[in-house]
């Protein structure tokens, strides 16, 4: 069975797109209709080119309850094309419907992720040669640059609006590009892009009442969630069947965002050994590929527990809202974690939960990574980023004990 598994996976992993090198993002099939941009480059495209290459990157999602936009993320990958939108564009579906241009599809909805509202689309291997995809813009976005936002509000498809980066937010460790390119409902899911035709953010709310006031989720991080998902779709082959049920979308997040015991990040742990095995295409190469696999899977699964209270014994609630008072310098701030036991997540990030303590980390663009440390025993919780930043006590909402 093994033997077969390996054939099995040695021609899955030879015919997909291999990752690049350690610690960096898959290699992606650039829109040949763009022309390559240097981070040298000193011109911008003019707004009619930038349509003009965008648009075929850029498609109408429908379900039965809802109408958006979507991105071509990627369309080389053998197995199929992928499209990533907004996680509320398809809620409750699990098959949507794509439009671009004249042609029309049906995809499956391959994952969602509730809480940085982000969601991937997969279209069937045979459909490639319909679409393009994006090339992503790798450097920092900076307040005060040129944008342009592509999508389909209200069903007015390509519809292309153009304004500035206003602000660059950080919400929960996630960023928010904040921009003065008008957005409007149908515009969620669409591409947010610069002046060399590159995606930044995918255009996900406006603020109602707000002028001006519209958000796009950083490219990087909705990279980040496709690369851990074409990854856990390669372990969960690699596993047992029992293995593979139990690597839903909460692995894929914790692929994106957790860290091993020793302090490195899965993915880029993972991804270091994909290239490992791109060097050393033997049997015994795929034999130790799978090893690493495996252990991926192993890690996550003895992380992933249900907590027991280590004060009473009892069953923890399903989901908790946690409450500190958290000092930072000379200021006190109230931070909040939603804190959901089942899924093994606070804040919708994938946690570490013990009987007597909660462990997460996000990415700061300011700090780097933050580390947070919810001490169950006393009540209190602990901020690091490379240093100790803050701590404080923690209370329960709803009067509920710790």
């Amino acid at each position: 069975m093994r033997s077969r598994l390996a054939t099995f996976l040695l021609f899955l992993f030879t015919s997909m797109s291999c990752w690049a090198q350690a610690n960096k993002t898959p290699v992606k099939q650039p829109n040949a209709k763009l022309a390559k941009v240097t981070e040298a480059s000193s011109t911008a495209f003019s707004p009619e080119e930038i349509y003009r290459s965008a648009k075929p990157s850029v498609v109408v999602v429908q379900t039965s309850r809802a109408l958006g936009s979507g991105v071509v993320m990627l369309s080389g990958d053998r197995v199929g094309t992928w499209i990533a939108t907004n996680a509320h564009v398809v809620a409750q579906a699990d098959t949507v419907k794509v439009d671009v241009g004249e042609l029309s599809v049906s995809g499956a909805v391959a994952f969602r992720d509730e809480a940085t509202d982000v969601a991937f689309i997969k279209l069937e291997a045979t459909q490639l040669e319909d679409f393009s995809s994006t090339r992503f813009f790798r450097l920092p976005i900076k307040t005060g640059q040129k944008v342009f936002a592509l999508g389909a509000p209200k069903g007015l498809v390509n519809t292309f609006t153009d304004g500035i980066v206003s602000g660059v937010r950080v919400v929960e460790g996630k960023k928010l590009i904040q921009t003065t390119a008008a957005i409007s409902p149908g515009s969620s899911g669409g591409a947010l892009l610069n002046g060399y035709g590159e995606l930044v953010g995918m255009t996900t709310f406006k603020v109602v009442g707000g002028e001006a006031l519209n958000f796009a989720i950083d490219i990087e991080w909705v990279d980040q969630l496709l690369d851990a998902l074409r990854a856990a779709e390669i372990i969960r082959l690699a596993g047992t069947k029992a293995t593979a049920r139990s690597l839903d979308d909460d692995f894929v997040r914790w692929l994106a965002s957790a860290v091993t015991p020793d302090n490195k990040a899965v993915l880029a742990e993972y991804q270091r050994k994909s290239s490992e095995y791109g060097k050393n295409r033997t049997p015994e190469g795929l034999n130790s590929f799978i090893n690493d696999l495996q252990h991926f899977a192993d890690l996550y699964l003895s992380q992933r527990t249900v907590s027991v209270s280590a004060q009473t014994g009892t069953q923890q609630p399903a989901r908790l809202m946690l409450v500190c008072d958290v000092k930072m310098s000379v200021k006190t701030h109230q931070l909040t974690y939603a804190i959901d036991f089942q899924a093994g997540t606070v804040n919708g990030t994938p946690a570490v939960i013990s009987p007597t303590e909660i462990r997460y980390n996000y990415t700061n663009t300011a700090d780097g990574i933050t580390n947070v440390i919810l001490d169950r025993v006393n009540g209190t919780a602990s901020i690091s980023s490379g240093r100790p930043v803050g701590n404080g006590p923690c209370s329960v909402s709803k009067g509920q004990a710790f």
